[in-house]
């Protein structure tokens, strides 16, 4: 037994150096006013940061956004993501080079096509807006407007994850059993009726998880809106973790910047919470 324990010790001192002590280490930094100014002197606060984050209009105005980017980008991931899958379960010619192009935004990072959105959006020399005057249609400065930025950020986002939520969907589709299919088909029921009484019921539990898990990645977001806009313009969209950055980078505000990453992993677990109840009944 002392055996075992010895080879796998190494490993979990290695994941506790790297894993448990920082977290439990920026727990006890929130609680504190520690600054990146040499010249700051580091002081126990207690709960005044978690406080001050349920006060500051910056923070609460950051939380708006992100929400607001989270509801627009999973809804729109999640129906076409939907009829993404349905549309590569069926059979049809090319249908093995259709699911390998899906894929392909997934595999470039999000930096990159941050940068390649960016040229994109230009307004004077992007090629969206070069098509549009082409068409005789309107032109829009995508990401130096207010009206316009955070739909533009939600179509990247949307162009680059919904090809996970097919994937995850289309995993489930082909894992479903056949017999209820085809003794409903024998019944008489109807494709709308197979789908609404079958498919989605079925389905349901995977619908969940794949709303999970890029409801865990958008509420989080950074690089894409950092390339894109840097929180501009006028901090329209400025989402939680922008605003933590920038509390740390440039206000050099480290225990608040924990707080708030505190709060954050907060706001995630409660929701995670919800979504997972959600499958757990489907279960049921």
């Amino acid at each position: 037994m002392r055996l075992k324990i010895s080879f796998i010790l190494p490993t979990i001192l290695w994941l506790a150096i790297l894993s448990v002590f920082p977290l439990v280490y920026s727990i006890y930094v929130s609680l504190t006013d520690l600054s990146l100014l040499p010249i700051a002197r580091t002081t126990f606060i207690g709960l005044q940061n978690y406080l001050r984050a349920f006060t500051d209009e910056y923070f609460l105005s950051s939380l708006r956004i992100s929400g607001l980017f989270t509801a627009g980008a999973l809804t729109i991931e999640f129906f076409l993501g939907l009829g993404g899958a349905l549309l590569l379960y069926r059979r049809f010619c090319g249908r093995a080079v259709a699911r390998t192009l899906t894929i392909l935004p997934l595999i470039v990072t999000s930096v990159v096509i941050g940068l390649v959105w960016k040229i994109l959006y230009n307004t004077q020399y992007g090629l969206i807006n070069y098509i549009s005057r082409e068409l005789s249609l309107p032109v829009f400065p995508w990401l130096t407007s207010v009206q316009t930025v955070l739909i533009s950020i939600i179509i990247v986002d949307v162009w680059q994850w919904t090809p996970l939520v097919i994937l995850i969907i289309l995993s489930g589709l082909e894992s479903l059993p056949r017999e209820p299919f085809e003794s409903a088909h024998m019944d008489g029921a109807s494709n709308i009726q197979i789908f609404y009484y079958l498919t989605l019921p079925m389905l349901r539990p995977v619908m969940l998880v794949a709303l999970l898990i890029r409801f865990m990645d958008t509420i989080r977001i950074f690089d894409t809106i950092y390339v894109l806009t840097k929180g501009g313009p006028g901090g329209s969209t400025e989402v939680i973790s922008l605003y933590i950055y920038r509390s740390v980078f440039r206000h050099l505000d480290v225990g608040y910047a924990c707080a708030l990453s505190w709060v954050t992993l907060a706001i995630i677990i409660f929701a995670s919470q919800i979504f997972l109840r959600s499958i757990l009944k489907s279960f049921r």
